[in-house]
């Protein structure tokens, strides 16, 4: 059983694999349809306008310029916390696997049932 348990543990780790997503935060600079877009895809956007110890070190006339007015956001990302992540845990399976059918093997007869 406990053989079968580790088996199946590397070739479930060898197609996926746990992991954990804190979120983060970002500041962008958005329109109003990008804010609105955001939004809608579960994001907090919240305004964050220069402060003045931070308008004599940004160059104010240079800022990125899409045609339309945009504004300064702070934009959070949701974390998923721990799930199931699509990345492989154990990228090589063929090694683990014959190291543990080795050892399994090995360890069978030396422990099994002798007949004398």
């Amino acid at each position: 059983m406990v053989a079968l348990a580790v088996f199946g543990a590397i070739i479930f780790f060898h197609y996926g694999s746990f992991d954990y997503d804190r979120g983060y935060k970002t500041i962008q600079f958005m329109t109003a349809a990008e804010k609105a877009t955001a939004i809608k895809k579960g994001r907090k956007v919240i305004p964050k306008p220069f402060t003045p110890e931070e308008q004599g070190f940004v160059d104010l006339e240079n800022l990125p310029d899409k045609g339309v007015p945009t504004e300064r956001v702070v934009v959070e990302y949701p974390g998923q916390g721990l799930h199931l992540s699509g990345y492989p845990g154990i990228r090589d399976i063929r090694m683990p696997l014959f190291v543990l059918a080795v050892f399994y093997v090995g360890l069978f007869s030396i422990l099994g049932n002798k007949k004398d």
